[in-house]
């Protein structure tokens, strides 16, 4: 029986065991699942699917006929089969037959043979599957002779036996982070990528936090769900006050929930698999209650519509392409009419949509519209200006045909609206938005039929769905044509740079003096972007107010060298969006054009270039737009926006937006204005002229002070001060730090802090706010506190992660602080090295003895399960020493001394050198046996002859591949050890017999398995 040795398996796993049972699921202990499988590597239930599918029937000719046993038999065959498609390939094909079924032939009553399906899982009677589970479910990893040769994640969840849902489970003192990466680690195509080809959902949680995903999300994309039905959970808690993970299991894993999540709310694009956030599923489920309320039939009024605002990068494209999806299945003959109004934005939605599978045509005129209408296309994309021709012409009357208006607010008044309202007079119109109403526009809601579902600014950070917006107004005309304010602003440039750095800035500095006068606003401005893009990792996007600006930007970002530019730009005799066309500079505009036409071939090519480049490649670092691509342009690599034109209203927050996307280690997006749009936002968002016509509660958080916010990280050094309060060497800080949990309290505290001290330097606002002293004692903190971080992970022998601390703070080191003082822990020393001990003789006694007990208190907890007696003996005497020496019972002295004499006698087991066994026992795994069996018997010589007669047994058996893993040789060890129980007459309980029996097989598998005990 498999001892938990752990608080996390008390204090989570078991209560969801119980939990899950409560929900309906029948629990497969690991003993029984042993007995389900032919090893490890095998991990669907064939029996249970096997019952499963012998209740199916298909209809032929009025009658209901069971499915064959060959029929069955296929189908396991070709669920099975192995696929070297890698493994979203795989999971996307096996998702199909979890939703379609499998054809199989099947000889009919006349004799002949047609293919049948057969389905996997009945999805329209969800009482109709089988729902179970099982914990600690135990996976062969695809890579061989690794030392930890298995995975076993903490829960899986089976429909019909075919694994559909991975929980892992973390207790609460340990971030759910971790748990993820495991989560991710687990689908790498050396790990158990086998169990993940047939995944559906991932769990990842604890008491007090949990998220979810699915095969092949990212860590950023993990989600938390928040369950807006308010008669959904009461029913089943009552009045216990359930916790996270608690909350989402029900949320997400009650039978028709479940079904429904996979059959409808999860989707595949090109080389992603996505599911539905808790808002895309509520909306969706809001607007079919909402369009189904009416028949459709003639003489009916027309379906009822309305407004679903769904703040940008939420997933508002996603939402629309699920809605479709949703509407296709549940109203026959439905015709859906997507609905954009510019040209780049068509062609995104027909991208999105393909992407995930819907098949959809894209109406390239009004007349071709008309045309894919009548020849009864069910998916259909088109401009809103298509509309304008065809105004005076009824084309369909229906009542089940559905549009769809992306970017509602521009097109829900006025002679568009009517326009489409003309041609579908019984559509039922939905619109959709990423910005909030303006005040004057939400009396003409009415036209949609009010707002179906709304997820806002506040909500989706809170959902961490998008990143918080940090914006800094930097008005560069008050540098222009004064010396003063040319010697300030270097002042402000030079002041955390080096020697060598204000040196090359300088040179750099005095081109100034050389500008052409009508070019030496934008030249600032380029200036200025160089250097702040130097401090952040990510790319940016510059909008400028003309085609001809954005050129003389690009022009000096290449002759200086300074960033890698691009700039897009429409063609000269056209409009951008709604601006007129341009006529100053039109000669130098059209040659730019002409070059880039040349280049390219064609727009579209051009913009089809400009986008892969900028967001998968290394040769743009800065996008120039003017109105393309300024909204509607998904490209979550963009960590910061500078502005150079006049904005206002949804232009400026749809503009903003496109830094707010979720992307490897960016915490946020950053707003740079060079037009005072905003000026300091030391008012309400609503005050501000170009924000003046929204509710103050609508865009709530649309944008952060970066210069308030940056006040906080006095707050953020007060905290770390005072968490070491009392402290006074270096040894009290390390002491004080032994304990774990204060460990990562710390390693949290100081995150926080050098987050705080990154956004700092990032702006200029704090040139103003902090003396010079003050920043000093910033960056001397911050190098202290990374320095004690290393001392403490070498002495405590703690693994470092460095994705989630040390990048962070390296970037801020190199830049602002000076890394070369600071050591940053790169390896850790290796426990049975000949020079672990004599590494540690520069510290103090209490911290060498420290770093030893903490080194092998590892290896006991790691290596447990090898020699139970053993290892949990090492780790009690690890205790006392520790516990001995905080109430003052012994000296640093004596500390060292006894854990000096553990790690020996640690080594000495580890190299079997021990001279504290009987000599006939020259094996670690006989003296593992031995430690576990002596308080068995009373007679050592029989006890000796009973582990040679087990070491027998083991290397016999361990000689057949895979042995481990394989069911039936485990029974067949297992009778073997009964017979000698019997046979050698040990003294044990008849209740305990099945119990030791259990542990003498597990510790022989873990010590034969690939090791030399088998020889």
């Amino acid at each position: 029986m498999k001892t938990y040795s752990t608080t996390e398996y008390a204090t989570i796993q078991k209560p969801l065991i119980e939990f899950l049972k409560k929900m309906g699921y029948t629990y497969i202990s690991p003993q029984e699942m042993q007995n389900m499988r032919v090893n490890a590597s095998e991990v669907i239930l064939k029996d249970i699917l096997r019952t499963h599918l012998s209740k199916a029937t298909f209809t032929h000719k009025g009658e209901n006929i069971p499915f064959s046993l060959e029929g069955i038999a296929r189908a396991l065959r070709e669920l099975q089969s192995p696929s070297a498609e890698g493994l979203l390939k795989s999971n996307e094909k096996i998702s199909n037959k979890l939703l379609y079924g499998i054809e199989v032939p099947q000889t009919l009553q006349d004799g002949s043979v047609k293919n049948q399906t057969l389905p996997l899982i009945d999805f329209s009677n969800p009482y109709a599957n089988d729902f179970s589970f099982t914990q600690e479910f135990e996976v062969l990893r695809v890579q061989k002779g690794e030392r930890q040769r298995h995975r076993r994640p903490d829960i899986v969840v089976f429909i019909n036996g075919i694994p559909i849902v991975v929980i892992e489970l973390k207790k609460s003192s340990v971030s759910i982070e971790e748990g993820i990466s495991q989560m991710i680690r687990n689908q790498k195509e050396e790990e158990i990528p086998q169990l993940f080809r047939f995944i559906q959902l991932t769990f990842v949680g604890s008491n007090q936090e949990a998220k979810y995903g699915t095969v092949g999300t990212q860590k950023k994309h993990y989600a938390s769900w928040v369950e807006e039905d308010e008669k959904y959970l009461p029913p089943f808690f009552g009045e216990l006050n359930a916790n996270a993970i608690e909350k989402l299991m029900y949320s997400l894993l009650s039978k028709e929930r479940l079904l429904e999540m996979i059959s409808s709310f999860i989707v595949f694009e090109k080389s992603s698999k996505k599911v539905a956030r808790h808002q895309q599923y509520f909306a969706i489920k809001q607007t079919l209650k909402r369009v189904q309320s009416h028949s459709g039939e003639v003489g009916e009024k027309p379906r009822e519509g309305g407004l679903i605002w769904h703040t940008q990068g939420s997933g508002k494209s996603l939402t629309m392409s699920l809605l479709a999806t949703e509407l296709k299945h549940s109203i026959s003959g439905a015709k859906i009419i997507i609905v954009t109004d510019r040209k780049d934005l068509d062609t995104q939605i027909h991208k999105v949509f393909g992407n995930v599978g819907i098949c959809v045509s894209q109406a390239k005129s009004s007349t071709h519209l008309k045309e894919l209408l009548g020849q009864g296309v069910s998916v259909i994309t088109t401009l809103v200006h298509k509309f304008l021709s065809l105004k005076d012409k009824v084309i369909q009357e229906g009542r089940d045909i559905f549009v769809l208006v992306d970017e509602a607010h521009r097109t829900q008044g006025g002679e568009l609206h009517a326009c489409m309202k003309k041609v579908f007079p019984n559509g039922c119109y939905i619109g959709f938005t990423g910005t909030p109403l303006l005040s004057k526009e939400k009396g003409s809601l009415q036209k949609f039929g009010g707002f179906i579902h709304k997820y806002t600014i506040k909500q989706a950070l809170r959902d961490e769905a998008v990143l918080p917006l940090y914006y800094e107004g930097r008005m560069i005309e008050q540098f222009i044509n004064n010396e003063a304010g040319l010697n300030k602003r270097f002042e402000i440039l030079c002041r955390d740079l080096s020697d060598e750095q204000k040196s090359d800035l300088k040179a750099k500095f005095t081109q100034f003096r050389k500008i052409a006068p009508n070019l030496e606003r934008l030249e600032w401005i380029a200036w200025d972007i160089y250097n702040h893009f130097k401090a952040y990792p990510f790319k940016a996007m510059l909008a400028t107010s003309s085609k001809y600006e954005a050129i003389k930007y690009h022009q000096i970002f290449q002759s200086k060298g300074w960033l890698r530019s691009a700039f897009v730009i429409s063609a000269p005799d056209m409009r951008e969006g709604y601006e007129e066309v341009e006529s100053d500079n039109a000669d130098e505009v059209r040659r730019a054009w002409e070059e880039l036409m040349k280049k390219y071939s064609n727009e579209e090519a051009y913009m089809q270039y400009i986008q892969d480049e900028f967001v998968h490649g290394d040769e743009i670092e800065l996008l120039i737009v003017v109105d393309k691509l300024l909204t509607g342009f998904d490209a979550p690599n963009i960590g910061c926006l500078y502005i150079d034109k006049s904005l206002k209203e949804h232009n400026l927050l749809q503009a903003i937006a496109r830094a707010n996307r979720l992307f490897e280690d960016k915490e946020c997006g950053l707003i740079i204005d060079y037009r005072g749009l905003l000026e300091d936002l030391s008012k309400a968002l609503s005050e501000y002229e170009a924000l003046s016509g929204y509710d103050a509660h609508d865009i709530a958080q649309a944008v952060i002070s970066l210069k308030e916010h940056s006040l906080g990280i006095r707050e953020k050094y007060q905290a770390l001060e005072k968490f070491f309060s009392g402290a006074k060497s270096q040894e009290d800080y390390e002491v004080f730090l032994g304990d774990k949990e204060k460990r990562e309290e710390f390693y949290s505290l100081l995150l926080e802090f050098s987050k705080s001290l990154k956004l700092l330097f990032l702006g200029e606002g704090y040139q103003e706010d902090f003396t010079s002293k003050e920043i000093e004692t910033f960056k001397r903190a911050l190098k202290f506190y990374i320095q004690l971080k290393s001392s403490v992970q070498i002495r405590y022998h703690q693994k470092v992660d460095f994705k989630a601390y040390e990048k962070q703070m390296q970037e801020l080191l190199d830049r602002y602080v000076g890394a070369n003082e600071a050591q940053v822990l790169v390896e850790l020393v290796k426990i049975f090295d000949e020079n672990f001990l004599s590494e540690g003789e520069g510290i103090t006694q209490n911290a060498q003895a420290d770093r030893i007990l903490s080194a092998t208190s590892q290896v006991a907890i790691q290596e447990r399960e090898k020699n139970p007696f053993f290892y949990d003996d090492l780790s009690q005497r690890i205790n006392r020493i520790l516990e001995d020496y905080r109430q003052n019972r012994i000296d640093e002295a004596t500390k060292l001394l006894r854990a000096k004499e553990i790690y020996q006698e640690l080594k000495g087991y580890n190299n079997n050198t021990d001279q504290n066994y009987p000599k006939a026992l020259n094996k670690i795994a006989q003296k593992a046996f031995y430690d576990n069996l002596k308080s068995k018997f009373n007679d050592e010589q029989k006890l000796i002859e009973f582990v040679l007669r087990l070491d027998e047994v083991f290397v016999q058996k361990s000689q057949k591949p895979d042995w481990e893993h394989n069911s039936e040789v485990s029974k067949q060890i297992e009778q073997i050890i009964d017979d000698l129980l019997y046979e050698y007459e040990v003294d044990i309980a008849s209740n305990r017999v099945e119990e030791l029996i259990v542990q003498i097989r597990e510790i022989g598998q873990k010590n034969y398995a690939g090791s030399q005990n088998s020889l």
